[in-house]
């Protein structure tokens, strides 16, 4: 399963993403490989904590959830950011 959404900074930032997922994930932005784990295969949302690099503008963040049985199920945000959305499109707020 695959899920995409544009992020959009001021500015070059640093931001903590905590993600949750069954069997596997695999984070991308931009285009560029960022992030890439095996779970257990239970899923828990915010098991698993990681930093993204994002730059000035539109970011393109892509996530490829892998799972070979049971359910579907993963979980995926930045919790130290207020974030707005409108249809995909994110925007991160001071």
């Amino acid at each position: 399963m695959y899920a995409f959404a544009n992020i959009s900074v001021e500015n070059n930032m640093t931001v903590k993403a905590l993600a949750g997922f069954d069997e596997g994930i695999e984070v991308f932005i931009n285009g560029i490989s960022v992030y890439k784990e095996v779970g257990d295969g239970s899923f828990k949302p915010d098991e698993y904590s990681f930093t993204l690099n994002l730059h000035e503008g539109k970011n393109n963040l892509l996530i490829k959830s892998t799972q070979t049985s049971g359910e579907w199920a993963f979980s995926f945000r930045l919790p130290e950011n207020s974030v707005r959305n409108s249809k995909n499109r994110y925007r991160i707020v001071d």
